[in-house]
């Protein structure tokens, strides 16, 4: 059984490396498939891309927003009137996208049959939008912390101006206290002068009742006096006349003159004692036109000191309201204070994003002559090689394709050269192991397929200093050589004509590659697709070899992994023999 396994495997690669088509998909296709994908993505970015611009102004192109987009794409203006002719040229592909430009307001078009590319300009647009949002806004920011900090300045002048006004109204207030005394002290002052007056008039007001009431008695009792000698005097001139004793006669009538003379004056000294009396009574109105003079003076004195008490009680609520507002401008002041001292970017930029790469950081070999190369043509090599350096990120991508594709269509390709052969029906009447016949195809194309992923592994290892290739990567690669082989054989096993297997591996392969996350990301899929995709060898094998790759992860995190691939490889070597024994009995 082994001489029949080993002359199997001797002949399955004799068969191998003797026909082009074999040689195509082990060497030539590989390399291929590698030199087309570092050329074709060796330098990852916009290249061609024409864009319409319809506005109205005319100088739109020189705007800071399209100038952003310059290294994006080149840009073709159109006229308002244009537009139809802009939307017909995105249909025709003569320009990716047509952008209309109406004041702030930016509309973009683009054509669904270019979504993808589309997609990520219009992503390249949004960013160009907000850098400008961001440009308008950082000025404007500016504009308001300027107008902030003279915000600010007049509140200290304000601030300064309230404290002033403080002190005066201190000090308005303490002349009002002092004019409020003053006034409580000549009110006081005029109360005494009312009653010293008050008392002053009844004391003159009972001397002259007094001396009016003695001065009319005394008058009277004078007259009656003189009327009573005049009296008697006359009866003594009449007795006298009679008598005609004229000596007495004169003596009396001289007597009774000087009588009629001392009337006379006593007269006189009524009438001056009654003008003394009316001059009396007109000191009292006087006195009493004082006291209520006096009287209205406290009044308006009163009324004074009520405006006093109302102006201090005034003066009291507005330093309270300027305490309060001078407490309101302070905490004003260091809030502003707070925002005027607030970095640009805090309030434009509150969030600030920054992507970066969690590969390593290296050195290659080319960049290590950069540092040594002074010459022009160095210099431009150089930049070729870190353009081909971009495509590293692809190597799983890659490694994962040729897998699928060169182990399903090679296990295929021999099987069937294996079974049309002219020696086919004559090794089948040789008595013999089915196992030993199945398993030296497995293992020629498990080897051949593994041992080439190896090489191409450890040749992107140095081509672009990975941190290389451990336990996990060799054993994802390897269980992933072995599922697809066992793909390609079943297939053969089922269809056994050359052409059809070939298309139906096929077929096959594309599905797995566009399910797998290989060439469009899972995410992206239905929701229902992740549950799907498990299915597929292909995506938990780039995860091992992506994560060892770039990040050195430990074997031991890859358990669940290798758990998934073995349960597919039994599965698939279950199957395998499975249709191999039914392959048998057919036969």
């Amino acid at each position: 059984m082994f001489r029949r396994f080993r002359a199997s495997i001797g002949k399955n690669v004799k068969n191998l490396f003797r026909s082009w088509t074999t040689l195509s998909i082990i060497v030539i296709g590989p390399l291929t498939l590698l030199f087309a994908l570092l050329i074709g993505f060796s330098d990852t970015g916009f290249h061609h891309i024409e864009i319409g611009i319809v506005s109205e102004q005319s100088g739109v192109l020189n705007t800071p927003f399209v100038r952003s987009l310059e290294n994006t794409a080149r840009f073709r203006y159109y006229e308002t009137t244009e537009w139809e002719r802009c939307i017909i040229d995105v249909q025709q592909q003569d320009l990716h996208l047509c952008i209309e430009v109406r004041g702030s307001h930016v509309d973009a078009f683009y054509d669904p049959a270019r979504e993808r590319v589309s997609l990520m300009l219009l992503s390249e647009i949004r960013n160009a939008v907000e850098k400008h949002k961001e440009d308008l806004l950082r000025t404007q920011t500016q504009n308001f912390l300027s107008d902030v900090g003279n915000t600010a300045s007049l509140l200290d002048k304000s601030d300064e101006f309230a404290g002033r006004l403080q002190g005066d109204l201190d000090d308005a207030e303490d002349d009002l206290q002092l004019a409020l005394q003053d006034v409580q002290q000549a009110q006081t002052d005029i109360d005494g002068y009312i009653v010293t007056l008050r008392q002053r008039r009844q004391k003159v007001q009972r001397a002259s009742t007094e001396l009016d009431r003695i001065s009319r008695l005394d008058i009277a009792t004078a007259r009656n006096s003189l009327d009573d000698l005049d009296w008697q005097l006359r009866g003594m001139q009449t007795i006298a006349q009679n008598q005609q004793n004229w000596v007495a006669y004169d003596a009396i009538s001289d007597a009774r003159a000087d009588l009629t003379e001392t009337r006379n004056a006593l007269f006189r000294a009524e009438t001056e004692l009654s003008s003394a009396s009316r001059e009396v009574k007109n000191v009292l109105i006087e006195i009493d036109n004082a006291i209520v003079g006096l009287q209205n003076a406290k009044t308006k004195l009163y009324n004074a000191e009520l405006k006093i008490r109302n102006a201090i009680d005034t003066i009291d609520d507005r330093q309270k309201e300027l305490r309060y507002l001078r407490q309101d401008v302070q905490n004003e002041k260091s809030r502003l204070g707070g925002i005027q001292n607030t970095d640009v970017n805090q309030l434009v930029r509150p969030i600030e994003l920054k992507v970066q790469q969690i590969v390593y950081e290296k050195e290659r070999v080319w960049q290590w002559k950069g540092d040594l190369a002074e010459d022009r043509a160095d210099a431009t090599s150089i930049q070729v090689w870190k353009r081909f350096g971009s495509t590293e990120s692809l190597i799983p991508t890659i490694l994962a394709l040729l897998v699928s594709f060169i182990a399903v269509i090679l296990s295929n390709i021999v099987l069937l050269e294996e079974i049309h052969s002219k020696a086919f029906l004559r090794n089948t009447l040789i008595p013999g192991s089915r196992f030993a016949y199945i398993s030296s195809i497995l293992f020629t194309t498990v080897t051949v397929t593994f041992i080439e992923m190896c090489f191409f592994l450890l040749a992107s290892v140095f081509a672009f200093n990975l941190r290389g290739f451990g336990l996990s990567s060799i054993i994802a690669i390897f269980l992933m050589v072995l599922i697809y082989s066992v793909i390609g054989l079943l297939i053969g096993f089922v269809v056994k004509n050359k052409t059809t297997s070939l298309l139906t591996c096929v077929f096959l392969l594309l599905i797995s590659i566009l399910l797998g996350g290989v060439l469009f990301p899972i995410e992206r899929m239905a929701s229902y697709m992740p549950f799907i995709t498990i299915l597929i060898p292909m995506t938990p094998g780039i995860s091992v070899i992506q994560q060892e790759l770039f990040h050195s992860v430990g074997f031991w995190s890859f358990w669940l992994h290798f758990i998934i691939l073995g349960f597919y490889s039994m599965i698939a070597l279950s199957t395998l023999a499975i249709t191999a024994a039914i392959m048998k009995w057919r036969d």
